[in-house]
This record gives structure tokens, sequence and C-alpha cells, in this order.
């Protein structure tokens, strides 16, 4: 089983993608000879060609608007958003009609996409490249948003958005991009979005997203709970509350009034 980076992995989960599904196709600034700005799709262009690896124009409503048509016509768009922050421009075709061609049309149209986009600080990147606004895009009814942390559940990840039915936005933390190394199997391996990963156990009650020097290995008592996604928390992960309310803290990069971490949760 190689050790891979996200970024790695990610390109694995893309590659693997559109050997599978000849309806998969990427777009975005400069993914093609370029490989993309953190080179994430590098080498998709030498395999798939040009007809599958679409260097866009600098403008993302075009490049989402672009997607949900190529969506709706029967393929399966992967359109990158070089930064998060570029992403606003896109929100129109994403909100008005991306989300809503389920619930528009009864269930008889989906909108199979992916927006990837890297967020978050951390890589001394300049204005409108910092941002984390994935608070913002779980506020759309009918679109996932999904946030991998490690390269392993990065590339589970984005195989699952892509063959989700529905719109999904995949922010990658470019901090994580080549922060380590994890071990990923070569096989395919598919994570269900919306589904909580236990990534370590925990001998008390008080849950939550830990840090690596947090885990209990380390001398913290706490499970550390990977959401993996950014809605309403998948409450399985918790266990039963033995007529307790447990509170579970959880740690992002949204701000403390639009992001959940703001303050405690009950569950």
């Amino acid at each position: 089983m190689p050790k891979m980076t996200m970024v790695q992995a990610i390109n694995l989960g893309l590659d693997q993608e559109m050997a599978r599904d000849e309806s998969v196709l990427v777009m975005g600034e400069d993914v093609g000879r370029d490989g993309g700005v953190f080179r994430v799709t590098e080498g998709l262009i030498d395999k798939y060609g040009e007809r599958r690896v679409l260097d866009t124009p600098l403008a993302e409503g075009a490049i989402l608007g672009t997607a949900v048509g190529m969506a709706l016509a029967g393929l399966r768009p992967v359109a990158e958003m070089q930064f998060s922050g570029f992403s606003y421009l896109m929100v129109a075709a994403l909100e008005n009609h991306a989300s809503r061609f389920r619930t528009r049309t009864l269930g008889r149209w989906t909108c199979p996409l992916v927006v990837r986009m890297p967020y978050g600080a951390g890589v001394r990147a300049l204005e409108h490249h910092s941002e984390s606004r994935e608070h913002m895009y779980s506020c759309f009814p009918g679109t996932k948003v999904v946030l991998p942390s490690t390269p392993r559940n990065a590339r589970a990840l984005i195989v699952a958005a892509i063959r989700d039915p529905d719109p999904v936005v995949f922010m990658e933390p470019k901090r994580s991009y080549r922060a380590f190394r994890e071990d990923v199997p070569e096989d395919e391996e598919v994570m269900e979005i919306g589904k909580a990963q236990v990534v370590a156990e925990g001998r008390r009650r008080d849950r939550g997203v830990l840090r690596r020097d947090d885990a209990p290995d380390a001398g913290g008592g706490g499970e550390a709970v990977g959401q993996g996604h950014r809605r309403r928390g998948d409450r399985s992960a918790y266990g039963e509350p033995d007529g307790f309310r447990y509170h579970y803290h959880v740690r992002e990069e949204d701000g403390p009034v639009r992001g959940r971490a703001g303050g405690a949760e009950k569950l």
C-alpha cells in the first residue's frame, strides 16, 4: 500500500474514476497542461486528452454554468475553482440551478457535478486565497459539502462525490495537501458521504474532532470523530446518551459567527 500525500491521493481518485467512467471529465483554470496550481490534476491530460481535461478561461461563473449544462446532458464534470476565494462568481449557477434541479423537476432530473476548491489558511497566501466558506455552501439545499482530512479519506470521498447524483462542493484543505503521507490502497475505495469516521477511540464521553496531539494515545481522553462533510453531524458516531445530553466541539476554519465551531452544539 503506497504512502501518498493528499494531492497524490486526490489525483489517484480522479484518475481511477476517469478510467472507469468515460462520462467523467475535469475542467478549470490551468488543470490541463499545468496540472492545476497545486498539481492535483497533473498527468491527466496526457492520459485522457484535451476533450476530457479542459483548460478554461478565467471565468468561474462560466466554468460552473458550463458544468451544469454538461451534467444535464449526461456527463459528470469535476470543475475546479483555483482558490475558494474566487468561487463566489459561480454561486448563482450552483445555488439557483445545480442545487435545485432535483426539486425543480420533482426528481426527474439530477445534476451530478463536483466543484473542487482549495480552501483555508496556513500557506502564507494572499487575499482571496485563504478563505474558509464551507458554512455558506452548506446552506444551499440540494448541495453536499465535503471536507477531507487525510489522504486516504480524500481519495475515497472524491470518488463518492463524483458518483453522487447531486452537486457536491469538495473543499480541499491546502495546508494538508503535502503536510503528511498516509497509506492509500491502490484498489477502489469509496466512503459514504454523510457518514462519520471514528479516527481515534476515546475513554470518555467527550467526543470531538481533535488535533493529533489531543488524541487519546497522546494523553487526551476524548474520541476523535471526523465528520468529513458539512451538514448536521452523523449522530450515530457519538454513541448512546445514557440519559445525558452531550456536547461536542467542532474545529473548523470558518469564522466564529458563521461556523458551527463558534460554540458547543447540543445533540
